[in-house]
């Protein structure tokens, strides 16, 4: 509204009567103030385009750099024949912080476009993944371990094409042991995901089990604290300096002479 008004719009009320407000032109427009809202629209548009291609630019270096540290990772399992427990090791990476549910979800994405492409290998859309489709997205980029699985298992290729990222698995490149390779290591990986959930579940049970046993344990000794207030009494008496003796109260320092000898002596004089 602000925009029209400094182009020479006003407000004013509806004809009909009806309480709501209408941007008119007092007169003939003004060709000048017209252009210059033009040329103003125009620098909008074109500045939230500049900003669009330098947000894609962003994420495009930030989604290459971190690709690259972990393909520079995955080289060194290679090298040493730990390419699988290294891949398994990625999807038991609780990153995501939900307890390992999002990689059990992206397996399970991986798995069928693996096997997809073993069922129908010529069928060129279940061999050209388009990176930005979310789901595809989440289980190849995001997740740990699943560009691992396309590219160094599979044998997958990551291209641009117009600006936008693919990972094609190509005929002759992609072979069918290729895939099954890919495919065992998501087998392994979904087990050691299983296996880490069954021990985080069991700790979970184990620490609840702890805290109820604690729990209980404290409700039973303020329990015994009700049923035996002697207890407390005693023990605020003998704060005071009081000491039981024989079952008879006597005074500290009295009890402290005895120890010493004095007491006993003092009675051989008196008798």
């Amino acid at each position: 509204m602000g925009f029209l008004q400094s182009i020479g719009f006003a407000r004013c009320a509806s004809d009909d009567g009806d309480g709501d407000e209408w941007l008119r032109l007092p007169g003939m427009p003004c060709r000048p103030f017209l252009e210059e809202g033009l040329r103003a629209i125009h620098f909008l548009r074109t500045r939230s385009l500049e900003v669009v291609a330098r947000n894609q630019d962003f994420l495009r270096l930030r989604r290459n750099l971190s690709l690259e540290v972990r393909r520079e990772r995955c080289e060194k399992a290679k090298a040493v024949g730990e390419l699988r427990s290294y891949i398994v090791s990625e999807f038991c990476s609780d990153d995501a912080g939900d307890g390992l549910y999002s990689s059990r979800i992206n397996l399970d994405k991986l798995e069928t476009i693996l096997t997809n492409v073993l069922r129908c290998p010529s069928e060129a859309k279940y061999r050209r993944l388009r990176l930005g489709n979310p789901a595809v997205y989440a289980a190849v980029l995001q997740q740990r371990g699943g560009m691992e699985v396309l590219a160094e298992c599979a044998g997958g290729e990551m291209v641009e094409e117009a600006g936008e990222a693919f990972l094609l698995l190509r005929e002759g490149t992609v072979t069918e042991g290729k895939l099954r390779c890919a495919l065992q290591a998501v087998h392994a990986a979904r087990l050691a995901v299983r296996e880490v959930q069954e021990k985080t579940e069991e700790r979970v049970r184990e620490e609840a089990r702890a805290a109820v046993r604690s729990q209980a344990r404290l409700e039973r000794e303020m329990e015994l604290r009700r049923h035996f207030p002697q207890h407390n009494s005693e023990g605020a008496e003998l704060g005071e300096g009081i000491q039981r003796v024989g079952g008879r109260r006597v005074p500290v320092a009295e009890a402290l002479r005895f120890l010493m000898g004095k007491g006993r002596a003092e009675e051989e004089e008196e008798d």
